[in-house]
């Protein structure tokens, strides 16, 4: 089938597409940041995110690496990987991704295999450009424990609890941190550069969080 792509900060949503299909898709458009795509049962979106998605996006990232590193939070970043799984035909592509609690499970010497392996222990999702497809349901199928989401300037934490994700005040990951608190710093992105911000940041955690709360 012929697969059209969309423009800047837009996205294109094709129906019934086979699992056989999608892998073929996702191997033509090989490493291709620019666009991320979401599998759900047949249905495919791809979304090719606006510049305001992609600066905050890395901005999220930044934080959650400078709270781990001020913490002294061992954590790998896989970015935007594909997360899949064939036997329940559903497939994303976070905009960043976390191993942190399972981090010693993460395979090291062979591809992932979820069917088997840990998914991320925390995903953040820039909820900016619209989707067709809700990713949630997605993120709780393949069992994702911990979900950031920035969207209307602010970050909320959601955790997994019976197959249902439900808002936190607290961060698994991070069980000191109340992930709202993180809003501000991303508020101050059109006055202060990114190393300003992962500065005054790294200062509040070593200031304020107590690991042992």
């Amino acid at each position: 089938m012929r697969i059209a792509t969309p423009e800047p900060a837009s996205s294109v949503l094709h129906e019934d597409v086979s699992w056989e299909e999608f892998e073929r898709i996702l191997a033509e458009f090989g490493d291709r940041p620019a666009l991320s795509v979401t599998y759900d049962r047949g249905r495919l979106e791809i979304v090719s995110p606006s510049p305001d998605h992609e600066v905050t996006n890395r901005l999220l990232a930044q934080l959650v690496e400078t709270i781990c590193d001020a913490r002294r939070v061992h954590y790998r970043c896989f970015g935007s990987m594909t997360v899949r799984r064939s036997d329940l035909l559903r497939a994303v592509e976070p905009d960043t991704c976390y191993f942190i609690q399972s981090l010693a499970r993460v395979p090291v010497d062979r591809p992932f295999d979820f069917t088997v392996d840990p998914p991320p222990d925390l995903v953040v999702e820039v909820d900016i450009t619209r989707r067709s497809i809700e990713r949630f349901p997605i993120y709780a199928a393949l069992g994702v424990p911990e979900v950031w989401q920035f969207r209307d300037d602010r970050i909320r934490a959601y955790g997994l609890l019976e197959g249902r994700y439900e808002p936190r005040e607290h961060s698994l990951a991070f069980p000191w941190l109340r992930v709202e608190e993180l809003s501000r710093f991303v508020a101050d992105r059109g006055q202060r550069s990114d190393l300003e911000i992962r500065d005054a940041l790294r200062a509040w955690v070593r200031a304020s969080a107590d690991p042992d709360r």
